[in-house]
């Protein structure tokens, strides 16, 4: 599955610096401005062979698309929800959209935590899609 359409979606609903999967592979610092949004291949699976003289097998293909925030200070009387609601622009973007490959819409599948350090937060958001794999016989 290409990144490029996902990349493109969510700028288009306003998001800002959005990267690939090898971008974020390739940061060797933190991006000089916050929140950045890097979208990144997780896993797929595929089930048997559905045809007899052709070839269909359906995939379920999950992707994620992780969000590095800025860490914010200490506070006595509020926390920050930044991350709430950046997490919410990309759900938002993404579900019921259906990517240009995709036999069926991008499904929220789940949200984690993938790194923090003193200064960054990384969460990523997951999303589940589905796709065929066709040949003729």
């Amino acid at each position: 599955m290409k990144l490029q359409p996902i990349v493109d979606r969510l700028k288009d609903r306003g998001l800002a610096r959005v990267y690939g999967a090898l971008e974020m592979a390739g940061l060797k610092e933190r991006p000089g401005r916050l929140p950045a949004y890097f979208v990144v291949r997780d896993s797929w699976t595929a089930g048997a062979n559905r045809l007899d003289g052709a070839h269909d097998q359906k995939v379920a293909e999950l992707f994620g698309v992780v969000i590095l925030l800025e860490a914010a200070g200490m506070r006595e009387e509020t926390i920050d929800d930044s991350l709430h609601d950046e997490e919410q622009r990309v759900i938002d973007a993404l579900a019921a959209w259906t990517h240009p490959n995709a036999t069926s819409a991008c499904e929220a599948a789940g949200g984690r935590l993938v790194s923090v350090d003193r200064h960054t937060l990384g969460w990523m958001v997951s999303f589940r899609l589905g796709r065929h794999i066709r040949k003729a016989g």
